[in-house]
């Protein structure tokens, strides 16, 4: 039987488990979106976790009134 693009994407980041229903899974994590009010929370999260390295965008789309403020931030745990 084929994969549907949902069960291939997770079968390309699996690090531990089966894809089968009710099964755990443990994974690797490429990419996420977080919210603005809850973004300073997943950061110290992934921090304490001892991330290595983590990319936050600010999308000027959705936070600033200039698009001029458009700006990256490289946050690295110590």
């Amino acid at each position: 039987m084929s994969m549907n693009v949902t069960q291939k994407l997770i079968q390309s980041h699996l690090l531990h488990g089966d894809i089968k229903p009710s099964e755990e899974i443990r994974i690797r994590i490429s990419q996420t979106l977080s919210q603005y009010t809850t973004g300073t929370l997943v950061m110290l999260e992934l921090e304490a976790l001892g991330l290595d390295r983590s990319v936050v965008i600010d999308d000027p789309a959705h936070t600033a009134v200039d698009a001029r403020a458009h700006v990256i931030f490289y946050c690295m745990s110590a």
